[in-house]
């Protein structure tokens, strides 16, 4: 038995209604670059929220036999004028510049 259908009736399509936001982020996530930047982003704040278990060495302490060390495999980004670990200052501030910027925006809105 042959099922037909009638040219005279209209075929109804059901259209499922998305958010505002869904279709916000069905856009963004389109993009490749502002992806990249929110990975990005991602993993600064996790860098800055877990500091003090991923730099490798006191951001603080100074080792001056070691001042002024050139990138190597003891320290990837070299040494500062005081021999403090490169690296290891720039992880902790994160922690810092996230703080202040945080702290600002809750003190103007």
């Amino acid at each position: 038995m042959a099922v037909t259908t009638s040219p005279a009736l209209p075929q109804l399509t059901i259209q499922k209604r998305t958010s505002t936001a869904a279709l916000a982020w069905q856009r963004f996530a389109r993009n490749r670059v502002a992806l990249g930047a929110l990975i990005f982003i991602v993993l600064e704040i996790l860098a800055a929220v877990f500091a003090q278990q991923i730099a490798p060495y006191d951001p603080y302490f100074s080792d001056y036999s070691a001042a002024y060390a050139p990138p190597s495999a003891k320290h990837l980004l070299g040494v500062d004028d005081l021999g403090r670990d490169q690296l290891s200052r720039i992880i902790y501030g994160t922690r810092i510049s996230y703080t202040v910027g945080v702290v600002s925006q809750i003190a103007s809105s």
